[in-house]
Parts: C-alpha cells; structure tokens; sequence
C-alpha cells in the first residue's frame, strides 16, 4: 500500500485538474453560446451540441493529459512523498492548465463587452430614460459575472505568500467565490428570475 500511495496522490490531482478544466471549457461554451444568442441571429442551436461536447469533455482530457505526462517526466518536487507533486501548482508546468483556462476567461470577459454592448444598443433603441438603461446594462453585466467565470480571475493572481493578513483576504474571497458560484448562478438564473 505504501507503494500505491504516491500513484493515488497524482492521480487525485490529475482528476482534480480535469475536472476544474472542464468547469472553465463549459463556462466558455456558455459564454460563447449566450454570445451567439445576443449578437448572431441565425444561429441554429442543435448543430453545435457535439462541438460543445467536444470542447466541454474532450478538450480537457487533452489538456490534462499533456499536463500530467510532462509533470510525470519533469516534476521532481522534494517532499516527504518523492512522488506526489505538493507544490505543483506553483510550477511553470501549470501553465500548461493555467494558460488556457486564462484564455477561456479573457474570451468570456470579451464577449460579456460585446453582449454589453449590444445591449446598451438595443436600450437605446427604446424608449427608456439613459439611467434606466445604464442600470439595465450594469445589472445584466453583473449577473453574468459568475455564470462566465470571470470571478475566477482572484484565483490567477498570485497568492501574496509574504503578508498573512493579505494572504488571508485573498484565500477567503477566492475560496468563498468559487464554493458559492453555483449558488450565485442559481439564485440569480433560477430562484431570483421572474420569468
């Protein structure tokens, strides 16, 4: 058993990895499909479910596969288990998981400016005051907020590791933000929502 240790260690985090990928290429694909619904109006839903499964399931397979083969052969922390990777989330190999998960929130970020401003184009065609419209616009731009991951940006920003006190406010803003973003999107898609 004490052998089996180390490989139970690795693989605990390879499927932790995976599973965090695929959370960032499924909050992409709601990006990209709310996106598509607000600014392209001929967009035929049922022909892109096999590509979204693709990216949401396969990409991340991948991803972590490559992530967890270079981390096999070029990963060597010292720690009291040689073989599990403590630490590894500090590594330069992360990027290899870090980067694209950067890039699918960068995109969302941009197509929530462009949803954004769409919808400040269709509140000017209206016939609202320009405060009305400004709040409308700030209100759906917060409320897609969690559902597009932006909030994980906390997390991408180095932990202060030299300054508890800053440490702790980072560690409990970005651990309370990530534990409660399936509540937030559920309130305010499901429990909150008139429709």
């Amino acid at each position: 058993l004490p052998l089996l240790q180390p490989v139970l260690c690795e693989a605990s985090y390879v499927l932790l990895e995976y599973v965090k990928t695929a959370m960032f290429m499924w909050m992409f694909i709601e990006g990209l499909f709310l996106h598509n619904m607000v600014t392209v109006t001929v967009f035929q839903e049922t022909s892109y479910y096999r590509m979204y499964r693709f990216i949401g399931w396969g990409c991340p397979v991948l991803m972590t596969s490559a992530w967890a083969i270079v981390m096999a052969f070029y990963y060597h922390p010292k720690s009291k288990f040689p073989r599990c990777w403590s630490g590894y989330n500090l590594s330069s190999y992360f990027w290899i998981l870090e980067g694209p998960r950067f890039a699918v929130i960068l995109l969302n970020f941009l197509f929530l400016l462009n949803i954004i401003r769409v919808l400040v184009i269709k509140l000017r065609q209206s016939h609202t005051s320009e405060i009305e419209q400004v709040l409308k616009a700030v209100r759906a731009a917060v409320v897609l907020l969690p559902l597009l991951g932006i909030t994980n940006m906390l997390f991408m920003i180095e932990a202060p590791l030299d300054n508890v006190s800053k440490f702790a406010v980072w560690s409990y803003s970005t651990h309370f933000l990530r534990s409660f973003q399936g509540l937030f999107i559920a309130m305010l898609y499901c429990f909150l929502n008139g429709e």
